[in-house]
């Protein structure tokens, strides 16, 4: 009794894939055909069902279609067991990368529930929470612990941290609108928001914290954990505090004293 061949499109059927799947696997190496019709058809046979259920498995497991392609080479099972070690390892890290994610989506979409912004602050602040632990461990090689924990607020609740962000993004939104609408930083309304937000960041942080902050040298991979915003509006929120703080000849400290009385 001759050999049983199926067709491509009977072949993908029994094993759960589409003909252009096949056809695509057939291209790159991974699964050929037993053979082809004189038309040129291709032609599996149940020993093709064998390593087709080995491809389907490891792309289950993540592996590329390259990784695949070694993996069936004729010395590739005596190592499966150090390579699926390994897989598990990346596949842990993908997880935790995505639950990262996901938690640095969920936290925005809190910051920003009770006020619709831009996608560009929008992204901002994606850059911002997503390069938290980094911008963290770089303020701890030049600041105190406690000070880095004060900076990121840790001594508070969650949802009070909620409320302080909040408000600073509507502070950083109606500057940035400001900006959108070529205000220059020496008119009233743009130094009357940027009055309100250096007294709500007076008040947050304290005199000395603020001076200990203006005081950091920020280059090299600071200068991308420290960007939070656009090139043009991080200069136009520059020379309206210069223009603040040169206007009344203040200082941090002199911004921390008028606040408190």
């Amino acid at each position: 009794m001759g050999e049983e061949y199926f067709t491509v499109k009977q072949f993908a059927n029994m094993i759960g894939t589409t003909v252009r799947t096949l056809q695509y696997y057939d291209r790159k190496g991974v699964l050929k055909p037993a053979d082809y019709t004189e038309h040129g058809h291709r032609l599996y046979t149940h020993a093709d069902i064998f390593k087709a259920q080995k491809i389907v498995t490891l792309k289950y497991l993540g592996f590329s279609l390259k990784e695949i392609i070694e993996h069936l080479s004729e010395n590739a099972g005596k190592n499966m067991g150090e390579t699926l070690e390994q897989q598990k390892k990346l596949l842990q890290e993908k997880r935790e990368h995505l639950d990262h994610v996901i938690r640095t989506i969920s936290r925005v979409e809190k910051i920003t529930e009770t006020n619709e912004i831009d996608s560009d602050l929008l992204l901002t602040l994606i850059h911002a929470t997503q390069t938290e632990r980094h911008t963290e461990a770089w303020l701890a090689k030049h600041l105190s612990p406690s000070t880095v924990e004060q900076i990121f607020m840790r001594h508070l609740s969650e949802e009070e941290r909620l409320v302080i962000e909040r408000e600073t993004m509507i502070y950083i939104q109606q500057l940035q609108q400001f900006h959108q609408q070529r205000y220059l930083p020496y008119q009233a309304e743009v130094q009357t928001t940027l009055e309100q937000l250096m007294e709500f960041i007076v008040n947050m942080f304290g005199e000395e914290l603020l001076e200990q902050i203006d005081e950091l040298e920020l280059e090299g991979e600071a200068l991308f954990h420290f960007s939070f915003m656009s090139l043009e509006l991080e200069k136009f929120i520059g020379e309206a505090i210069d223009i603040y703080m040169e206007k009344a000849k203040k200082s941090w400290s002199d911004v921390y004293n008028e606040v408190i009385t």
